[in-house]
């Protein structure tokens, strides 16, 4: 059994979870699409996998920074949700 963490509330310790369940499941999805091996690999299929990842964690990222009110840099904010869409909407009203 894991101790507590100090200082992190249930709900962002369920939210780092389902962060790390997403890098678990990009681990097996680069094996899947035969990508974990030395040497080139398929870049479209990388390119697929990597989608993939990007846009899990920017949701994500994207879901943390509205509830608690994270300012997400530029270059992370690529891959998160646009505040003016509908991915906000929950957390703006």
């Amino acid at each position: 059994m894991t101790p507590p963490t100090p200082g992190i509330g249930k709900p962002l310790k369920t939210e780092l979870k389902t962060l790390r369940r997403h890098f678990a499941t990009f681990m097996t999805n680069l094996s899947d699409a035969g990508l974990d091996v030395p040497g080139p690999v398929d870049p479209v299929a990388l390119e697929r996998v990597l989608g993939w990842l990007r846009s899990a964690v920017g949701e994500q990222v994207g879901l943390l920074a509205a509830q608690y009110s994270i300012k997400v840099g530029e270059d992370l904010a690529t891959i998160t949700p646009d505040e003016n869409g509908w991915f906000f909407k929950e957390f703006t009203g």
